[in-house]
């Protein structure tokens, strides 16, 4: 079960199988974290760096 959320086979759930299901069945896999990490960061080194330009806002006026 832990393999299919791509947990490393040498990662250790503590507690009960019960405990462990929940733990695994509650988790963000471990890859997705990693690609969401991966391609947020350039967004958030323009934020750090104070390179994010702000949308332009479009008012439609009636």
């Amino acid at each position: 079960m832990a393999r299919l959320q791509t947990f490393p086979d040498e990662f250790v759930f503590e507690g009960s199988m019960k405990k462990a299901m929940w733990q695994i069945g509650n988790a963000v896999p471990p890859r997705l974290a990693e690609c969401l990490g991966l391609a947020l960061l350039p967004y958030l080194n323009d934020i750090a760096l104070n390179k994010f330009m702000q949308p332009e806002i479009i008012v439609l006026s009636s």
